[in-house]
């Protein structure tokens, strides 16, 4: 995230764990963990994705992507 962010690419966290929201935690799921959420949650970043993306720029973050893994 931090790299592709040095880059120029706004990324983001997505998808929080739904038992993390103030509804879930006053309705008394404040001490659930889920394993594999927890995983997801600090492991998957959201890459941009809206109608002005170009494909100039869907290139860029793919190589940038490839680039990051190679080193």
């Amino acid at each position: 995230m931090k790299y592709l962010k040095n880059n120029g690419i706004g990324v983001n966290f997505h998808y929080p764990a739904v038992y993390s929201h103030p509804f879930y935690k006053n309705a008394d799921y404040r001490n659930t963990k889920l394993k594999n959420m927890e995983i997801y949650y600090n492991s998957c970043i959201t890459l941009p994705c809206y109608p002005q993306l170009t494909k100039k720029d869907i290139e860029l973050i793919g190589k940038l992507i490839i680039y990051f893994f190679k080193e």
